[in-house]
């Protein structure tokens, strides 16, 4: 998934994971999590990949919703384009350890609607065959994943966020 997080949220944060749903297969091929900087779609070095067995995943009936965290999250910039993806470790491979659920009529419009109901925020599902080359944006979809992130810097001039204990005597 291309992202962008808006400077109204922070100055800079941290994926440190990522939570998707999906179906796990039988197979021996590693599950590879990375972020990318979104580069205008073309071919980017990795800021940061993590490889999980695929034997995390080996019950084949029933749809699970999986968490995968990085090993060294690096600190990425507000306002700025990245990419979470979800990979195997062979890029040979036929076979992929999940299947990720795929929402396959989002309206890229509405998209902003599940978030903050403004254009500040990119979602986009994108794609690519190999663990190299540029990605390919496919419109009108999304995948069911969630970014797990940590704030590392408010935005300038402060939070946005209310005070969770305003109004309350300690």
């Amino acid at each position: 998934m291309r992202f962008k997080v808006p400077t109204t949220v922070c100055s800079t944060y941290k994926v440190v994971g990522l939570k998707f749903a999906g179906d796990p297969n039988a197979t021996t091929t590693d599950i590879v999590i990375g972020l990318y900087n979104w580069n205008s779609g073309s071919n980017s070095t990795a800021l940061q990949t993590t490889t999980f067995s695929s034997y995390a995943t080996a019950d084949t009936t029933q749809t699970a919703i999986m968490e995968y965290y990085f090993d060294d999250p690096p600190t990425l910039t507000a306002g700025s384009d990245y990419i979470a993806s979800i990979a195997t470790s062979d890029a040979t491979s036929a076979a992929s350890p999940i299947s990720v659920r795929l929402f396959q009529d989002v309206p890229d419009a509405t998209k902003p609607a599940l978030f903050d109901q403004t254009a500040n925020y990119t979602w986009d599902r994108v794609s690519r065959t190999s663990l190299t080359g540029s990605w390919t944006t496919t419109t009108n979809q999304t995948l069911e994943m969630k970014l797990i992130c940590e704030i590392v810097s408010l935005p300038s001039g402060g939070s946005t966020a209310a005070n969770p204990l305003g109004g309350f005597v300690g």
